[in-house]
Formats: structure tokens, C-alpha cells, sequence
């Protein structure tokens, strides 16, 4: 059984970390062998069968196997995903398909986010009718703690970035490097950049969107 909770956490901006509690239980059948039982009367030997029977059925509790840390999201992303919305100040889409979407985050640790289906369709219903804390705290996945931190962060904007300057228009070595860290393969990353035109004053992040849209 796997129990789904989130933590918050400041990852360069604010965000909920979801953590998955592995439970194991167990359950034990008790059963008496079939046997024969000997018993010795005055000198005489008797023997009583013994048929085989179910005496019942032990249930033990769940208890904690392990837990997996799963990914960070951003609140900004989350309201953004309880609005319907798929881009928002700060936010892009790098790809998308049937299973995940990648997005980049302004002021978030990692370079990009990807976030799976199932967890924008849990989050879309979840935050469906009232607040998503609220929704969270009912089902016990955050605690009242973490509920008011999410509430009072909730329409934080994200932190700005500075824009790209002509002078630091990023060369076909750094999209190659870019792509790479995406999880390209130097090849084909070298054969994108080449087929693509990287127009004057584009930021790193215009380019490689540019890419990814292409590739798809």
C-alpha cells in the first residue's frame, strides 16, 4: 500500500515536495495439520485421527516499509495547474505528451520540472471546488502547519529573472550543453542545433523551446 504526503519546502521558491510511505501488512493463516493421535489404555495401544482444520486468520497491521521522495513542484506551478492554465508568468512548457509535461520554472533549484499525468490530473481535482490546502489537509497528506504555509505562499510570485542581453546570446556550444543536460545525446543535440536558426538576442530558454517544439 503506498501512502501519498507532501512536505513544504523552499527550493528557490516555494514549493511542496510529495514523499510516497511504502506500508507492507501481513496476514497469517493458522491451520492444524492432519494426524494421528496414540494413546495407550491398559496395555492397549488406540490411535484417533486428527483431520485437518483452518483454526482462523491472523491480520497484522500496516507498518512503514520505506519511503521515496518523489518530485518538488513549485506553488506557482500548482496554482497554475489547479487554473487549467499550461504556461503563466515564470512558467514555460519545454515538452509535452500523453504522459508528462516538462515545464521551466523561474527560481526553482532544478533546471526544469517534469510532472507526470496522474499527478496534474490529482491536483486539478483535488484544488476542484476549494482551496488545494484545504483539500490536502482533509485527506491527511499535509499537516495544518503545512496547510497555512501553502495558503499564505500561494500567490507569491515567482522570483524574476534577468533577461538576456544581446551580448550574452548563447552560442550552439551552450544549446548543445543545454540539451544535453536535458538528456540528449551530443549527436543528436549537435544535428538540432545545426538544422535550427537561433535568432539575434534570443535567451538560452527561447532556444531550447524552439528545439523541443521542433523535435516533437
Amino acid at each position: 500500500m503506498v501512502i501519498p504526503r507532501a512536505e513544504y519546502r523552499f527550493l528557490g521558491c516555494p514549493c511542496l515536495t510529495w514523499i510516497f510511505d511504502i506500508c507492507v501488512a501481513a496476514q497469517a493463516d493458522l491451520h492444524l495439520k492432519a494426524s494421528a493421535i496414540a494413546k495407550v489404555f491398559y496395555g492397549w495401544k488406540y490411535s484417533f485421527p486428527v483431520e485437518a482444520t483452518k483454526l482462523g486468520t491472523m491480520h497484522l497491521k500496516y507498518c512503514l516499509w520505506e519511503s521515496q521522495e518523489g518530485v518538488g513542484t513549485p506553488l506557482a506551478l500548482l496554482k497554475l495547474i489547479v487554473e487549467m492554465e499550461d504556461e503563466g508568468p515564470g512558467i514555460k512548457v519545454l515538452s509535452h505528451n500523453s504522459e508528462y509535461t516538462k515545464y521551466a520554472v523561474n527560481g526553482f533549484d532544478e533546471d526544469l520540472l517534469e510532472a507526470r499525468k496522474e499527478l496534474i490530473d490529482f491536483i486539478r481535482s483535488a484544488g476542484s471546488g476549494k482551496p488545494l490546502a484545504q483539500s490536502l489537509l482533509a485527506q491527511g497528506m499535509i499537516d495544518a502547519d503545512t496547510g497555512k504555509l501553502v495558503q499564505a505562499k500561494w500567490d507569491e510570485p515567482l522570483p524574476e529573472t534577468v533577461e538576456t542581453s544581446a551580448s550574452s546570446n548563447p552560442t550552439p556550444g551552450d544549446v548543445v550543453t543545454k540539451l544535453m543536460e536535458l538528456g540528449w545525446a551530443e549527436p543528436d543535440a549537435k544535428q538540432a542545433v545545426e538544422a535550427a536558426q537561433i535568432p539575434k538576442n534570443a535567451s538560452m530558454e527561447d532556444v531550447i523551446k524552439a528545439i523541443l517544439k521542433k523535435s516533437q
